[in-house]
């Protein structure tokens, strides 16, 4: 609802590992594309294990190399606005600046609402309180950065692993 129909200006790219359960993402994604006609989106399908770094890097990859875009990683389970979509562009620079927010990881709905014989709406359920999860500030995987930056940092370390390693 917010990249498409509030936002329209994002592209999803789905990096999705191993083989169970691909056919309902599938269904997923065609079902977003008829119901909104939304084309911006791409799934790429890893047969192996899973793993964020790698994932992340496939994603930047997926990208044509003359395209320095703004990457948002996130996982599939986080609840954003169109709002803070206006914060990544804003934080994020290329060669300048990387915008890592500080989230609110919310307690599983149905534990915390566990007494109630409705879950509240999804707008209630969003009230930040200490009871309903925590601020995750010690998180790194949610980044707005440009792919220039994500695909460069990489190439830095390499320099300075293969520096050190040569006495430089």
């Amino acid at each position: 609802e917010v990249c498409i129909q509030q936002d329209g200006q994002v592209h999803l790219t789905v990096v999705y590992f191993g083989r169970d359960q691909i056919d309902q993402v599938k269904a997923v994604l065609d079902q977003t594309t008829r119901e909104t006609r939304f084309r911006g989106l791409t799934l790429i399908q890893m047969n192996e294990e899973f793993s964020r770094g790698r994932g992340l890097d496939v994603g930047a990859r997926a990208w044509r190399q003359r395209q320095n875009v703004l990457l948002f990683f996130c996982d599939v389970d986080v609840h954003f606005t169109a709002d803070f979509l206006t914060s990544c562009r804003l934080n994020a620079e290329a060669g300048k600046k990387v915008y890592y927010p500080v989230l609110f990881s919310q307690y599983n709905p149905s534990i915390i609402y566990s007494n109630h014989t409705l879950l509240p709406s999804i707008k209630q359920q969003l009230v930040i309180k200490r009871e309903n999860g925590f601020w995750r500030d010690f998180g790194f995987g949610m980044t707005c950065q440009y792919r220039s930056d994500f695909i460069n940092v990489g190439k830095s370390q390499a320099i300075l692993i293969s520096g050190r390693l040569a006495g430089i």
